[in-house]
């Protein structure tokens, strides 16, 4: 998955986490890295 972040936007970036499975519990922790950022000039 990816998106584009527009050069002008000032706001926080943040992500969407949904677990699929009902059955296995996911708990995120204070400082758990869950996602990844990379900036590249287009």
């Amino acid at each position: 998955m990816s998106g584009l972040i527009d050069s002008g936007y000032r706001g926080e970036v943040c992500t969407i986490l949904i677990n699929l499975d009902p059955e296995n519990v996911f708990k995120v922790k204070k400082g758990d890295k869950i996602c990844q950022l990379v900036i590249q000039k287009v």
